[in-house]
């Protein structure tokens, strides 16, 4: 289904905004997002519930914080669900689709995972206590000048940096980079894979092309547990890019967790689903 908004002009021209202008969103920008967050649908068919908060920006009243990362902003977008398979995945899709959205009407956006007062946005979006609450992030109207600190942020986290396609996406095995050429029609949606945000702009995946399905994989980084599910958000973040991109280009295909795929990957890649062109065999 095609969306409300350009997906690749808005993938494109998006950045990440930490300093904001301190003016409230207007209330016809407050009712579009609310007007578009029911319409939202992840592949993986995870639950997501959106909540919009509005804050003090002037400080005089007490407010979630971000450890200084955020400036200015007046209002928050947060996103949970309920644990459960492809939970992270679902979430991260979900989520991005909105920012997404948000961008698109002119407003600035920025994932916070790591960097948010927990507990008090919690508490402040009314998030079940038993509930999956990853990720927040500021919307709102940009400032304009990015303050020093911010100039300092994206570089340490090499923000206008991306992987090449060498590295991220292979032909039939995972010896043989897949080439834009090879890639065919879906060049496009790849590379609005690549420009996915990702924490820290780690970019924590791997694409197979194989045949009649493209194979999704998360790159481990380091043996712990807890990171699956930060790979798994962002993992569902770039699935995004991918899947709007395809659906306005009109392209044939959809999100499935494939059984048995096949494929022999090296051990730092896990396997997690596939986009197939065709219907599945009943």
């Amino acid at each position: 289904m095609k969306q409300d908004f350009a997906v690749e002009e808005t993938i494109k021209a998006r950045s990440s905004v930490r300093t904001y202008d301190s003016t409230p969103l207007t209330q016809q920008e407050e009712q579009l997002l609310k007007e578009y967050m029911p319409k939202i649908k992840n592949p993986f068919g995870v639950t997501v519930k959106f909540a919009l908060l509005q804050t003090d920006a002037t400080g005089k009243a007490e407010k979630p914080g971000t450890y200084g990362m955020i400036k200015g902003a007046a209002t928050y977008l947060g996103a949970f669900t309920s644990a459960g398979p492809l939970a992270a995945e679902g979430l991260g899709y979900s989520f991005e689709q909105l920012l997404l959205f948000a961008s698109s009407l002119g407003l600035g956006t920025c994932w916070l995972g790591g960097t948010f007062q927990h507990s008090r946005f919690a508490r402040a979006l009314q998030v079940p206590a038993d509930a999956y609450f990853p990720a927040v992030s500021p919307v709102g109207h940009p400032l304009g000048k990015r303050r020093v600190f911010e100039n300092l942020s994206r570089w340490a986290i090499h923000a206008n940096g991306r992987k090449s396609w060498a590295v991220l996406f292979f032909d039939q095995d995972f010896s043989t980079p897949l080439t834009p050429q090879a890639a065919g029609e879906f060049a496009a949606p790849l590379e609005m894979l690549r420009l996915a945000p990702s924490a820290i702009n780690r970019q924590p995946w791997c694409v197979l092309k194989d045949h009649d399905a493209f194979h999704f994989f998360k790159a481990c980084t380091a043996a712990k547990a807890e990171e699956d599910t930060s790979l798994g958000l962002d993992l569902g973040i770039a699935a995004c890019h991918f899947a709007l991109e395809a659906a306005e280009k009109g392209l044939p295909g959809h999100f499935e967790k494939l059984t048995a795929p096949g494929i022999t990957a090296p051990n730092t890649l896990t396997y997690t689903f596939s986009w197939v062109l065709q219907e599945t065999p009943a």
